[in-house]
This record gives C-alpha cells, structure tokens and sequence, in this order.
C-alpha cells in the first residue's frame, strides 16, 4: 500500500518593503524611479547589509527590491537606521533645507513699548505658535554615528559656535532617559518603514508641558520629538494684523461712517508715535479687531467720544435730546419707524430743532471708551 505524503507549501507575506536601495556608483535609488527599462542599467545592493537586491516590478505586489539570496539575514532596523542617517546627511550636504517645526512661545520684540498690550488688552505679546527653523542655519558639519559627551548620535550636528545636536532615528528602540538627561538638543524621528523618513520633522500636536524643556510630552511620545529645545521666551518680530479705524465727514461736515484700514500694528504704532492727526477726518483709532462684535468699546461709540470730546458740530439722531439712542421715532416731529429711517439722513443735515443729550450722557461715552483710547489720552495729557 503506498503512502502518500501531501506537502502544503505557505508563502509568505513579506511585511517590510524595502523602497530605496544602493546602485554600483553608491548613490540611493528609489525603486519609484525604476521600470521594466532601466530594472538591468546596475546591480543594486542593500543600504542595510549591503547584500544584491534585485527590483520586484510585478503587477499585483507593490514594487520594492528584495535580496537576492534568499539566505541573507537582514535587518530592517538596521536598513532604516542606515537609510535615514544617509538620507539626511546627503541632504546637509547638499545645502537642501531640512526644516523642523515646534512649538514655542513667543514674545512680541517691541512688548515693552507698544501702546496696545494695555490699552485694548493684546494678548498677541505672548503666544505659542508653531516655530520653523532649518539645520542648515545652525550648523555647519553633520556626522554620523559620532559619540559628543559619552553618547554616540545617529547623527551628530556642530557649529563653529561650539553647540551640538543628535538627530535620532528610532524604530523599536527609543532614546535613553539618561541620553535626554544630559541636556544635549535631541531629535528623534519615529519610524515604522522607510516611506515615513519623507514625512515632515514637526511636532503635531502641543506637548502637554512646555515648561519642561527635558521632556515636554509625558507618556505618550509623537513621531517626532524635541528633547532639551528652549521653547521660552522666542523673539517674534512679526506683524499682528490690525485694522486702522478712521472716521469719515460728509460734504456737510457731519460723520458719516467710518473704515477700516488693513494695517500691521508695528505701522500703527509708528504712526501713533509719528502724527496726532492722520487723515480726512483729523484723527485715525486703532483697534485689535476689526469684528465690532470683539470690540471694547463699537466703533460707532468710538467715533462719537472722540466727536464729543474736541466738540464737534455733530448732528446726530443718537445725540439728539429728542431721539436718544437712535430710537426709531422722532420725539420731536413725530416720525414713525419707516418714515423716519427714510428720512433720517435729511434730518439729521437739515433739522433745526437737533438738541444735544444732557452733559451727563455725553460723559458716559466717554467714560467707555477712555480705556480703549488710552493712547489718545496720554498724548492730550502730554
């Protein structure tokens, strides 16, 4: 009676793709850059063990280059760990920009002198944004597999100013608590196949603790992590986009509304510093926000206080002892609601009866806004 053996045959899914491998000049090949054409232009080997790897071109499989042999012990880790020093170290230098984004509080340059931060309450002096900076504009040597201190870097960055940076490349194996501990700047890139060393060097999402610069995150680590990164006290020499409030006569001399200019606060203030009267109307009034709905004071109060204040020959229903507030009927003449809207620019040009609200009113205005115009007031008190 014969026997009979069945042999079931288990092929194996490759998890790990191997995207990028050396050709005979050394130089990295993306195996996105090969096809059926070019597939036999070198022999290609690997960044890893430096073993041949032959382009896997097929239809149904995603391409990647494989060992040729199919008894050559690699390790993907170590192919990583290889590809990413290489892949940098080739981009420094080249002098390509290698960005890398955190986030940092930043300082206003001019917080100490500017005329909003108290007068209208701006909280733009002192803020946390996302801050990007470039290798290249720090240091000026990058070497791999360098020890600074008694650690050994994946790669080591210096500059002339004696300052050095680790760059990290971690895949099962994080960096050492004592290795962070040392003060030295690290950054450590998180990967799990090469396809994510393309990825951008920035912090996602706002670590939970900027004040310890050590180790801002806790328990859970991002992909990419700053370690020993100053993130108090950034100088921002930027803009806080602003608007310039500016009141408008008409041609009977009356204000007739208002507009917002689109300027950065540092014009503002220069302008502020520069000239007490700017444009048409005689005077120009900053305001952090030009949504009348964040305002401290709207901007309708804003142009009566200042109208109230210098005495203005102002001819304005809300400021008429027979229709205060703008309400809607005339006390006076007795308009009513659609009439009276109709009608409310020619009677407040041509009325003659406009009657100004009580002293007392007039100084409640001004009381609002005095704080908001706190620039305005010390220029007068001067």
């Amino acid at each position: 009676m014969m026997n009979k053996c069945f042999i079931k045959i288990y092929a194996m899914q490759q998890k790990d793709f191997y995207n990028f491998a050396k050709d005979e000049t050394g130089a990295v090949t993306d195996i996105a850059t090969i096809d059926e054409s070019s597939r036999h232009r070198s022999k290609f080997f690997c960044i890893g063990c430096g073993e041949e790897m032959v382009p896997v071109l097929g239809q149904r499989r995603r391409h990647h280059f494989r060992h040729k042999s199919l008894t050559v012990n690699c390790s993907y880790e170590t192919y990583l760990h290889q590809l990413g020093k290489e892949k940098f170290k080739k981009a420094f230098d080249a002098k390509d920009p290698i960005p890398f984004t955190f986030y940092a509080e930043h300082i206003c340059s001019q917080v100490e002198k500017c005329p909003f931060k108290e007068a209208l309450g701006c909280k733009e002096h002192r803020h946390v944004k996302k801050t990007t900076y470039n290798l290249s504009d720090f240091y000026t040597t990058c070497e791999p597999e360098k020890t600074y201190q008694g650690w050994r870097a994946d790669l080591l960055f210096t500059s002339p100013k004696g300052s050095h940076l680790f760059f990290e490349i971690a895949v099962s194996h994080d960096c050492e608590p004592e290795k962070i501990a040392s003060g030295i700047k690290i950054i450590e890139l998180k990967i799990k196949e090469d396809n994510d060393l393309s990825k951008s060097l920035a912090e996602e999402e706002l670590p939970e603790n900027l004040e310890n610069a050590l180790n801002p995150y806790g328990q859970q680590l991002p992909r990419v992590r700053f370690f020993n990164f100053q993130r108090k006290n950034h100088i921002d020499k930027g803009e806080i986009p602003m608007h310039l409030v500016r009141g408008i006569k008409d041609v009977y001399g009356f204000i007739a509304g208002f507009e917002l200019i689109p300027m950065g606060c540092r014009d503002i203030a220069k302008k502020l510093q520069e000239m007490r009267y700017i444009g048409e109307f005689g005077f120009a009034v900053p305001e952090i926000k030009a949504d009348d709905q964040e305002m401290k004071a709207k901007v309708f109060a804003i142009g009566a206080w200042l109208a109230l204040k210098r005495k203005l020959p102002v001819k304005h229903c809300a400021f008429c002892l027979y229709s205060p507030n703008g309400m809607a009927k005339c006390m006076r003449f007795g308009f009513q609601r659609g009439h009276f809207l109709r009608s409310r620019n020619l009677m407040e040009k041509l009325c003659t009866e406009f009657s100004l609200i009580p002293e007392g009113y007039v100084q409640g205005i001004i009381d609002r806004c005095q704080s908001t115009l706190y620039w305005d007031l010390q220029a007068e008190s001067k």
